[in-house]
């Protein structure tokens, strides 16, 4: 297990502990805007054209590399947020932004055709990792219900797995996740 690095800051002689958080999912997930609304400041981005079919009609751009922000709105804690591309062509930045990573947030568009297979490819990429699920765009599509994809992770002996219907551009959604996946990261690193 890991040991925590906490970082004291001389001000207020506060201890603050430093995490990485990825955020992981397919394509139109939302995990750029995700890592957008609850960082401190403007994130970086590693966008392209986006060249393949997309999901969504708007979508222009695509994250080629990873997006990160830093966020510290949580006591206790300073977040260094991790975005991954979605593309499978790009799926080897998953391992690598994956080393040294404290906790996993996977964003599933429930728009998308088959989202439970694809919740499973990226929990068995990531499955030693805290986690936390978030799924999106169930107003499109509000099938398959949270109540189904709670019987997925059951069969895959994953129950303990929190997963929400989350909408990634409020920050109240994201935050959610993150206050969901902080009590499982801290336990590990203890």
């Amino acid at each position: 297990m890991k040991q925590s690095t906490p970082t004291t800051y001389p001000a207020n002689d506060q201890v603050i502990t430093e995490i990485k958080i990825l955020i992981s999912g397919p394509v139109s997930a939302g995990k750029t805007t995700a890592v957008s609304r609850v960082c401190d400041s403007e994130i970086v981005k590693t966008e392209a054209a986006y060249t393949g079919r997309c999901l969504d009609d708007d979508k222009d751009t695509t994250t080629v590399a990873m997006d990160y922000g830093l966020c510290s709105r949580f006591p206790g804690h300073r977040i260094h947020l991790y975005g991954t591309p979605g593309q499978q062509r790009f799926d080897f930045m998953w391992d690598i932004l994956g080393k040294g990573m404290d906790g996993i947030i996977i964003l599933i568009n429930n728009d998308q055709p088959a989202p439970h297979e694809t919740l499973k490819q990226f929990l068995a990429t990531f499955s030693s990792l805290p986690t936390v699920i978030g799924v999106t765009k169930m107003d499109r599509d509000p099938e398959p219900s949270i109540g189904d994809y709670r019987k997925m992770l059951k069969k895959l002996d994953a129950s303990h797995i929190p997963v929400f219907n989350i909408d990634s551009r409020s920050r109240r959604d994201v935050t959610l996740l993150i206050d969901n996946l902080l009590p499982s990261v801290d336990e590990q690193r203890q």
